[in-house]
């Protein structure tokens, strides 16, 4: 009976050491809980990385009246614009993971800065716990109404008739606006110069004013102006015609088969957030999204609402990132590159240089010849290693060498200095 005797002995620290762990996992499983229900527990702030007046800016007010009424807390829009966007996403990507400082992020701060901005100071995957999608929207091509035309087709004809001579508008260098405006470029093989705001008020504004030709702009944003008169639309970058505008034709319809360029707009805390404050945050925005108030004032307007999981957005996010990382990576080998075509193919780059040192600033239109050359020797070896290169300088898909090779001529001209 000794050994009995001794064993019910140590029962009781047994006991206690049971009751120690349950306890421990029953915090573990309650705490995330109980963080989300005591959230918020003061003000959120969502940032907007562009001045207010922009798309960015009115749907975050929207989205913040909603939010203050379900939560029954105060919810504020926070500008902080610059760098394409770049800047107010830093300041949330540093902030407190609390969920009380969130993010509506762009195409450009949020999924391609990484390749425009090599000392960019956040990570986009790592640096964010992303929400959900909120919004993705065609853009329209927009003019003030002195510029002398009347359709795209003419516009692209005035603009390859004098280079440079016409120009557009963007809210920032690597804003979707801007990388809409140079696949526009390379489509039309037509040269526009580019002019950076720090949002799109101020593209609005001199494009309204004259300072400026033309913007590829939100249609939540112009819309009003084109109903007084003050801009004129050309075209739609959507595959299908705009409900707004049933008159206005597609970029593909009016001569660019294939042509669509959406920009998109999501909702995303610092990194480390508690995943039960992202839920519930998730949970809260998606319902917003259904409303019928968002329905019809976002609906109505071309935008198509989002409502995605947390982890469907994640998976969007690192797909996004990832395909610019190549990118990004094939930007160190540029050096590499021109050198190899002018070591391997030594006559060509002859030519190439001759081309561009003697046609002075036509010479895009170079380039463009030469990846139309009939040449075998070209096609099989000079363009295949223009569209790779191409690919590194500007973020879009170039499935087209003759048009890759306008972006290898403004890169080495760039280096000839």
């Amino acid at each position: 009976m000794k050994p009995l005797a001794h064993t019910t002995r140590g029962l009781p620290r047994i006991l206690t050491a049971l009751t120690a762990i349950a306890a421990l996992s029953l915090g573990a499983l309650t705490a995330a809980p109980a963080a989300a229900q005591s959230y918020p527990s003061k003000t959120v702030r969502i940032v907007v990385p562009f001045p207010p007046g922009g798309s960015t800016d009115l749907l975050a007010r929207r989205l913040s009246d909603r939010l203050s009424e379900k939560w029954k807390q105060t919810v504020i829009v926070e500008n902080r614009a610059g760098a394409g966007g770049t800047v107010g996403a830093d300041h949330v990507s540093k902030s407190e993971p609390d969920g009380h400082t969130l993010l509506l992020g762009v195409t450009g701060s949020n999924g391609i800065a990484g390749s425009l901005y090599p000392n960019l100071p956040y990570d986009m995957v790592k640096g964010f716990s992303p929400i959900t999608i909120v919004v993705s929207a065609p853009l329209l091509i927009v003019k003030n109404p002195k510029v002398p035309a009347n359709n795209l087709q003419e516009l692209v004809a005035a603009a390859r008739a004098k280079p440079a001579s016409l120009s557009y508008g963007s809210p920032g260098n690597g804003t979707s606006m801007h990388l809409t405006g140079e696949m526009f470029k390379l489509a039309t093989k037509a040269s526009f110069l580019h002019i950076p705001y720090r949002g799109s008020a101020g593209a609005l504004a001199d494009t309204m004013g004259g300072q400026i030709d033309l913007m590829f702009g939100d249609v939540l944003v112009v819309t009003p102006q084109l109903a007084a008169g003050k801009l004129v639309a050309l075209a739609v970058t959507s595959k299908e015609r705009h409900p707004m505008f049933p008159n206005v034709p597609t970029v593909a319809e009016s001569g660019y088969p294939g042509f669509e360029a959406l920009s998109w707009q999501g909702l995303f805390a610092p990194a480390g957030t508690p995943a039960a404050i992202i839920e519930q945050i998730n949970h809260d925005v998606n319902t917003a999204l259904k409303s019928p108030e968002f329905q019809e004032y976002f609906g109505s307007r071309g935008f198509k609402l989002g409502g995605s999981s947390a982890s469907e957005f994640k998976a969007f996010i690192e797909t996004e990132v990832s395909r610019e990382k190549v990118l990004d990576l094939t930007l160190g080998m540029l050096s590499i590159l021109i050198a190899h075509i002018t070591f391997s193919i030594g006559f060509v780059a002859i030519i190439v240089r001759a081309r561009l040192l003697t046609i002075g600033r036509h010479y895009e239109q170079a380039a463009i010849d030469l990846g139309a050359s009939p040449w075998g020797a070209v096609r099989r070896v000079l363009l295949p290693m223009i569209t790779f290169v191409a690919r590194a300088q500007q973020p879009v898909i170039i499935d087209d060498a003759s048009r890759a090779g306008r972006y290898v001529s403004d890169a080495y001209v760039r280096r000839r200095g």
